[in-house]
């Protein structure tokens, strides 16, 4: 049970700590903003860490359970010989391995397009102009949709050297990897 609560806790204190944000996010520069995104689920883990060093009967929930022995009516007890033992923990790691699995082939997809399309090096930038793509960035590699010209082409590529510099795609993974651990609450 105690890992089910711990679960609960760490959750509760990321929606505690979002809802703060909310309210006064729009306070906070835009650094501080992006350290809270990154942070709040390891502070909600770090807060359930830190209560494991606190005795327990300062604060405890404790559910009381009885184990009853089976009862088997007649004497054929053969539908009983393959029993399949449920377990919470089974499907949390079930869930885990597919939101990780999922994450990974979305990063090789990301790869991919890259991967297969002409690059023209700018700087410490590669860019790319897939067709039928819109503009975005992943770590130094920036799409730029072809269908952009002039003005908006150089604000957009502007825009996404911005997020390649500040390293935006290393949140979004970290983020993806948060997401799979919490994949109870997507």
């Amino acid at each position: 049970m105690n890992s089910y609560w711990n679960f609960f806790e760490i959750n509760i204190l990321i929606i505690t700590i979002a809802l703060l944000i909310i309210v006064f996010g729009k306070k906070l520069k835009f650094i501080h903003q992006r350290l809270l995104l990154i942070g709040i689920p390891l502070m909600a883990l770090m807060a359930v860490w830190l209560k494991s060093f606190v005795p327990k009967r300062a604060f405890s929930l404790e559910l009381s359970s009885i184990d009853l022995v089976p009862v088997f009516v007649g004497n054929d007890m053969s539908t009983n010989q393959y029993s399949f033992d449920f377990s919470w923990e089974m499907i949390y790691v079930i869930g885990l391995g597919l939101f990780l699995i999922l994450s990974v082939i979305r990063l090789l997809r990301t790869m991919k397009v890259f991967r297969d399309h002409d690059v023209e090096q700018v700087d410490q930038f590669r860019i790319y102009c897939i067709p039928n793509r819109p503009s975005f960035s992943f770590f130094n590699r920036i799409q730029l949709s072809p269908e952009l010209e002039g003005k908006s082409a150089e604000m957009v590529l502007d825009h996404e050297k911005l997020h390649a510099l500040k390293n935006h795609s290393l949140d979004l993974v970290i983020m993806e990897i948060i997401h799979a651990f919490f994949w109870l609450k997507r």
